[in-house]
């Protein structure tokens, strides 16, 4: 009987075991990420477009608060909206136990999705809506 974790103290005898056998170790590609200053344009340009949107086409009360806070974010520039971004962290951390995963993750492969999230909860103030919003995206993410 082999013991428990045999195979993991021996990575060539399991690779000249799999050529002998016929079989390949498979493995996911490694998805695309974004570099981190495009990340960032890529997260206030959604969020900016996220606004505009809803300002047109959303509820009145929801357009009004959209409108308002395009108006307010236009006049920070890009490190302050960075910033403000990056304030879903700490709000995903404590809703979530891998919070810290979800956000990096996101941020990594899709930040217009952050971008998004963030424009959703300056409209809405439901941090629950959000936080389930990026564990769909992670969970996208992880499953691609």
């Amino acid at each position: 009987m082999a013991r428990k974790g045999t195979m993991q103290q021996f990575p060539v005898l399991q690779s000249i075991l799999a050529d002998a056998l016929g079989t390949k170790r498979s493995r996911r590609p490694r998805l695309p990420g974004y570099r981190q200053q495009h990340a960032a344009t890529v997260a206030i340009e959604a969020l900016f477009d996220y606004l505009a949107d809803v300002s047109r086409a959303g509820h009145p009360e929801e357009a009004k608060s959209a409108s308002s806070h395009y108006q307010q974010l236009r006049s920070l520039d890009e490190e302050a909206l960075l910033r403000s971004i990056q304030s879903l962290l700490p709000l995903l951390i404590e809703k979530h136990p891998r919070g810290a995963q979800i956000y990096n993750t996101v941020w990594k492969h899709a930040p217009h999705r952050l971008g998004v999230a963030y424009g959703k909860y300056l409209v809405t103030a439901s941090p629950e809506v959000v936080v389930d919003e990026l564990f769909q995206t992670y969970a996208e993410i992880m499953t691609s």
